[in-house]
């Protein structure tokens, strides 16, 4: 009896290192498809986001520009100003009342002042940024912890003046207070009205657009270095709007400085916003 022989099978040592290279090929392929697909979900979604915070700045500063009645934008179109009247009252809860305006003539027009309070008798400098109330603050109305940073109004005081500090105080009443800008006339014997208006500021700051209302801040967007407002402040005869456009860089955009200036411009939104109604400066 022959005893059976034994066939050996097997793969060349070729074989094997083609197959070893095929198999790299595919693995590489595979981390090559995830790497990508990642960076283009991570694209998508950070277009999107962009997109979010592009409505919320338009929100925000359309509905600010809508009750305002002066609007100024810096010379880079880069910082928008608005000054609100105060038209609710804080009253505690969630639901704010309405105020009652307080109606005066100033020149030949009548102004409405919303929830605000009078100091007679102030002594305004050009040029300086002090304002004094001289006399007896128990029977004379002075200025008080409550004024700081609200709005102050008054022949010779520049638009959007605050109260920035107070001083000389005597059981809370104080004679003395220190604007944000200087007064631009002399008036020893003047009325101011502090806290009839709200200043809204929208500027971008470390990379950020922040939203400031009488020194209270919110962040309205993260900036970061692609996402661009520009707002610019038209006045007409019989009225004033401003326009706003916001726009993006988007992430997966590659290539020359005309090739990422026309992807920017493909992410551009616009609005056209309407003032309350037309009034600038201080009456």
């Amino acid at each position: 009896m022959k005893p059976a022989r034994l066939h050996d099978q097997g793969f060349t040592l070729i074989e094997l290192m083609f197959a070893v290279a095929v198999g790299a090929l595919m693995m590489a392929a595979l981390i090559a498809a995830a790497v990508c697909l990642h960076r283009s979900f991570t694209a998508v979604d950070n277009y999107f986001a962009s997109h979010v915070q592009q409505v919320r700045i338009i929100d925000y500063l359309s509905r600010d520009v809508k009750r305002s009645y002066i609007v100024t934008t810096s010379t880079d179109l880069q910082t928008v100003t608005c000054i609100i009247p105060n038209y609710l009252v804080d009253n505690g809860s969630n639901q704010p009342t309405r105020a009652t305006p307080t109606l005066s003539l100033v020149g030949n027009k009548v102004v409405a002042n919303y929830q605000a309070s009078t100091v007679n008798n102030v002594t305004i400098t050009q040029g300086s940024t002090n304002l004094a109330c001289p006399g007896l603050g128990l029977v004379s109305s002075h200025f008080s912890n409550s004024n700081v940073g609200q709005s102050v109004v008054g022949t010779g005081i520049p638009a959007g003046t605050t109260i920035q500090s107070i001083s000389n105080c005597i059981l809370g009443s104080c004679s003395q207070a220190t604007m944000s800008n200087a007064a631009g006339a002399t008036n020893n014997s003047a009325t101011v009205t502090i806290g009839a208006l709200t200043n809204v500021v929208y500027s971008i700051v470390n990379q950020a657009i922040q939203r400031r209302e009488n020194g209270g801040l919110t962040s309205i967007a993260a900036s970061a270095d692609n996402l661009i407002p520009v707002t610019s402040d038209v006045e007409l005869l019989n009225t004033e709007f401003t326009q706003s456009t916001v726009s993006f860089l988007p992430q997966f955009a590659r290539g020359d400085q005309i090739f990422l200036a026309n992807e920017r411009a493909g992410t551009t939104i616009f609005s056209l916003t309407y003032l309350r109604n037309r009034r600038r400066g201080d009456g």
